[in-house]
């Protein structure tokens, strides 16, 4: 919530600067902040190309928003792209940052970013020495207070490099770990991943009874990923029909969570549309626009949620008066919808269409939209057999 215009004044006068240049700075934090959110999304959907002209933009600009956790999302993406020389002054600047501040957490996140591009350059060695320091640094504070996902990003990659190095026996013990801090914080997807991995590397040492045993585990987990995400969809429908927006708005990010970590992007896709729509009922366009965009990254453009997306784009850009676009956004849902055999939504957004018209006192516009729609629902109904 934005702070009102007399406490932005008192603030200001006590600055002795006017109150326009701390309203300045609020949409600047605003802005970065929805779009450094974009980033991040396309970062954990391994859109690593499409991320890093904004992550550059970003750290370069003045920002009230922290730089270490954008430079750290631009290394990743380095890291990703092969990038391995841009990748590096970065993180040099970083483990500077962190051995000043004594912050052994950054430390660590630092440490596991070096063993990765080691790991990635097969300097094998090295990635292994900078893994076992991201543990050490990890290792310093009590259990509890631990990045429990770091840590099996850590022991993952001490694992893939001891593969590579040959030595099978050591790789199955850094899998085992992982799987084990997988299996606390329900990452199903990642599980299953690992323990397919781990029947391929006992298939290689000719252990085919363990080799059968994970990868029938692995199998097991992927069924049930299935089951829970029909339940995760269920769950977002009664959220929807709830009247306490606010709640429904918490229950609906608590199930993107879950989806995104049985790695379900598509669905993710499709939950940042109803969280959307769910903020735009309560008036927080801005809310709204960023899980538009964040939808936008996890949705494939052939996905049927296109529609869905154009039409809460519409609705959002009404609020916000900007007709032409929104005019555009009903026009592409209802094309999609109409694609889809979808009738009753294509209706919905040809309505939505007419009264942007209507709105903007282009009465004849709105006119022919309804007519249009009426007309083209009737044929609808005829070729079903029913005559109003």
């Amino acid at each position: 919530m934005r702070p009102s215009y007399k406490t932005l004044s008192a603030l200001a006068d006590r600055m002795d600067i006017l109150p326009e240049k701390l309203l300045e700075d609020i949409d600047l934090g605003l802005e970065t902040n929805c779009r450094f959110k974009l980033a991040q999304a396309m970062v954990a959907a391994k859109e690593y190309e499409a991320a890093i002209p904004l992550l550059e933009d970003l750290v370069q600009e003045r920002t009230v928003l922290s730089k270490i956790e954008m430079k750290l999302e631009l290394a990743t993406c380095y890291l990703h792209t092969n990038r391995f020389e841009d990748a590096e002054p970065l993180l040099k600047d970083l483990h500077h940052t962190a051995t000043v501040r004594g912050d052994s957490r950054l430390l660590a996140v630092v440490n596991y970013h070096f063993g990765l591009q080691h790991y990635h350059r097969n300097k094998h060695q090295v990635a292994m020495y900078n893994g076992f320091r991201a543990i050490e640094q990890l290792d310093k504070h009590p259990l509890e207070e631990q990045d429990h996902f770091l840590r099996l990003n850590i022991l993952t990659m001490l694992g893939h490099v001891y593969q590579q190095m040959g030595s099978l026996h050591d790789a199955l013990r850094y899998y085992h770990e992982s799987t084990a801090l997988h299996t606390e914080t329900s990452n199903l997807h990642e599980l299953a991943g690992l323990y397919m991995k781990m029947g391929q590397d006992e298939y290689d040492r000719n252990s085919l009874n363990r080799s059968f045993e994970y990868s029938e585990r692995a199998c097991a987990i992927f069924r049930s990923v299935e089951e829970v995400v029909k339940q995760s969809q269920l769950g977002i429908r009664i959220s929807l029909s709830s009247e306490d927006r606010e709640w429904a708005i918490s229950q609906v990010r608590s199930t993107i969570e879950k989806l995104h970590n049985l790695g379900q992007h598509q669905e993710v896709g499709t939950a940042f549309i109803d969280l959307a729509d769910l903020h735009l009922q309560i008036g927080d366009v801005e809310e709204a626009s960023c899980a538009c965009d964040e939808a936008s990254v996890w949705l494939p453009e052939s996905h049927f949620s296109q529609a869905s997306l154009h039409l809460v784009r519409g609705r959002i850009a009404c609020k916000s008066g900007q007709w032409e676009d929104a005019v555009l956004c009903f026009q592409k849902a209802a094309d999609l919808f109409w694609s889809r055999g979808e009738w009753r939504r294509w209706d919905d957004a040809l309505h939505e269409l007419a009264n942007v018209y209507a709105g903007e006192q282009d009465h004849q516009r709105a006119y022919e939209v309804a007519v249009y729609a009426h007309d083209h629902r009737q044929t609808l109904l005829l070729e079903q057999g029913i005559v109003l």
